[in-house]
């Protein structure tokens, strides 16, 4: 409501503005109505005086100092953004607003919809469902389901999607008979995937027609004083997620992984990068932290929405002892891990052999190393070519009573063969206790009665593996100890 004594006065205009911007759900629901001044003030009518109260020490406290500005004023500094002159919103006929063409796709289809973007704000006021079963649809290969606002020449903070839609993608998600892993938006800030888990607990929550995500620069004005003197001047995330009145932040077992830009100094390393979760007390926990030297953005997992500090930290510099393990190599971060958790400590004092081949010794020895080395629960020995002693000889014994392999034969391990790529995700599905496999399998080198096979769709839809293309996964290769740690990293660090 605007209330003012003046016809169609800047109380209305500001009330009409910010609420079909900011809240569409309840614009669509509630139209702005503009008041007199006795609605507030004559408290003799039981309709009247709702909104009454002091501002003073008598009542409320005001801490902004609200009390001594105007309605404009106040309105700005909630929402980081004035009314433009001359207008209200996209449905006032002020000129305010614009009408742009986003793309939302999948691995082999893709569809276009309207978005009108108002501010920093874009709304997707509709996503035809039977467009979208294109690049939704079971017959299709999908993979993630992005909407990318992050081209269309505006700064997007903000997006609006229809909640219908969501649904459908997460649906699509957690159908077994899909392949749609989950949905990916852009945005200028940075993007957001969340994961078939995250959107099924999204979609649960949501009660309203819309769902609104927010990636942006946390306000100093949303910072109480504990959380500014945690956080000094670095840089503060604040991701929102909100349905109808719902504010959702938790999702349940799935997760959120997040992508923002994040430049470098000149002097600093990749792996001082650290992102924070930042509580209202001003308590931080670290998350889940790599950084990405082609993109120059730090990406990390989160199980809510919060606000987050991006940081950089010395001490969490990685001083890599490896001459062929370079910065920008995709086992980078996995080697660091299996290194800093004492998987392996390489081949030699600078060496790490990430292209040498990989043994089956290696292999049960590395895994069993991730999995916190625990003893066997039998000392039975079925092989002859092991034996007390060797290094492997625990991590063996430990595999073969949890089912994780029974060797080459009944009585050889082979611990000095190299191990293959398939027989790699075979000894990673045995230890998950082999779960249900997804149902799509996109490699033609993978036949579906393989003894490998339902270990392989496991691998691509846990994201473990991707192949070594679209089409092929290699399964008689020899994997490499680069491609070892990598597969460990992605089962072990998630």
């Amino acid at each position: 409501s605007g209330v003012s004594d003046t016809p169609n006065s800047q109380a209305y205009q500001l009330a009409k503005y910010y609420m079909e911007k900011y809240f569409p759900e309840w614009s669509e629901r509630y139209d702005a109505v503009q008041r007199g001044m006795s609605y507030v003030t004559n408290i003799s009518n039981a309709n009247n005086g709702k909104f009454s109260w002091y501002a003073d020490e008598r009542g409320l406290t005001d801490p902004d100092g609200y009390r001594n500005m105007s309605a404009e004023q106040i309105l700005q500094d909630l929402f980081g953004e004035k009314k433009p002159s001359g207008g209200g919103s996209s449905g006032g006929g002020g000129g305010s607003s614009s009408t742009v063409t986003v793309p939302v796709k999948g691995d082999s289809a893709s569809i276009q919809v309207s978005a009108s973007v108002s501010g920093s704000t874009a709304t997707v006021k509709e996503i035809d469902t039977s467009k979208l079963s294109s690049v939704t649809g079971s017959d299709t290969k999908t993979g993630t389901v992005e909407i990318d606002l992050s081209g269309i020449g505006k700064e997007i903070k903000s997006v609006n999607l229809p909640t219908k839609a969501v649904k459908e993608i997460a649906a699509a998600a957690n159908d077994s008979k899909n392949d749609v892993d989950g949905l990916t938006v852009k945005l200028s800030g940075g993007e957001v995937t969340f994961d078939a888990a995250a959107l099924e607990e999204i979609q649960e929550q949501a009660s309203g027609n819309q769902l609104t995500l927010t990636v942006a620069e946390a306000k100093p004005s949303d910072l109480n004083a504990r959380q500014k003197e945690i956080v000094g001047d670095a840089f503060v995330l604040e991701l929102t997620l909100k349905s109808g009145s719902k504010v959702i932040t938790d999702f349940g077992d799935g997760y959120a992984t997040v992508s923002v830009p994040y430049a470098l100094k000149e002097d600093q390393s990749p792996s001082g990068v650290v992102v924070y979760y930042l509580d209202n007390d001003g308590n931080i926990t670290p998350c889940e932290t790599m950084y990405d030297v082609r993109s120059k953005s730090v990406i990390f997992t989160a199980s809510h929405f919060s606000k987050y500090v991006i940081s950089y930290e010395e001490m969490r510099i990685w001083e890599n002892p490896f001459t062929d393990v370079a910065d920008s190599d995709y086992f980078y971060a996995p080697v660091r891990w299996a290194v800093e958790n004492e998987v392996t400590s390489g081949t030699g004092a600078d060496t790490f052999g990430p292209s040498d081949s990989c043994t089956r010794a290696q292999m049960v020895t590395f895994l069993w190393k991730a999995a916190g080395s625990p003893a066997a629960q039998k000392s039975e020995n079925p092989f002859t070519d092991i034996e007390a002693g060797d290094y492997f000889y625990n991590a063996v014994l430990w595999a073969v009573e949890k089912g994780i392999t029974s060797g080459t034969s009944a009585d050889t391990f082979s611990p000095n063969a190299s191990v293959t790529r398939a027989q790699a995700v075979v000894f990673l599905y045995a230890y998950a206790d082999r779960p249900a496999a997804g149902s799509e399998n996109p490699f033609t080198d993978v036949a579906g009665d393989a003894y490998y096979a339902d270990a392989v769709r496991w691998a691509v839809a846990e994201k473990i593996t991707s192949g070594t293309s679209e089409a092929t996964f290699s399964p008689e290769n020899v994997c490499t100890r680069g491609q070892i740690v990598t597969f460990l990293y992605q089962v072990f660090s998630k």
